[in-house]
C-alpha cells in the first residue's frame, strides 16, 4: 500500500513495513507519477472542500490534480482506478428577520 498526500506521514501513523509514505503535491504530474510506479490500483480521494478556500486552489487539486491522477493512471497503464471525491463550493446567504 502507498499512501501518497501533500502532508507528512502522521506521528500516528503504522508502521506496518507494508505501507510507503510518500509525500508530494497532486498538482505536480511528475511526482504523481513516480508515487505510482508499480501500484495496480489507485483510490483517488484528494480534494479540497468546503467554501473558504481560494477558487485557485480547488482548480489546482480537484480539478488539475485529477487530470494528472488519471493521466498517471494511463502512463503508468494502472488497471483499476478509483474516485471518491466530495467536493463543493458553496455560497450561503443569511436573511435577517
Amino acid at each position: 500500500v502507498v499512501s501518497f498526500d501533500i502532508a507528512p506521514k502522521p506521528e500516528s501513523a503504522s508502521e506496518d513495513s507494508r505501507i510507503e509514505y510518500i509525500q508530494g503535491d497532486i498538482s505536480d504530474v511528475a511526482v504523481v507519477k513516480r508515487a505510482f510506479a508499480g501500484v495496480d490500483c489507485v483510490w483517488h480521494i484528494a480534494a479540497i472542500v468546503g467554501p473558504f478556500h481560494p477558487l485557485e486552489l480547488y482548480r489546482k487539486v480537484n480539478y488539475v490534480g485529477t487530470l494528472n491522477v488519471i493521466e498517471a493512471c494511463k502512463q503508468l497503464k494502472v488497471c483499476a482506478y478509483i474516485l471518491v471525491q466530495f467536493s463543493c463550493r458553496c455560497t450561503y446567504s443569511f436573511r435577517a428577520k
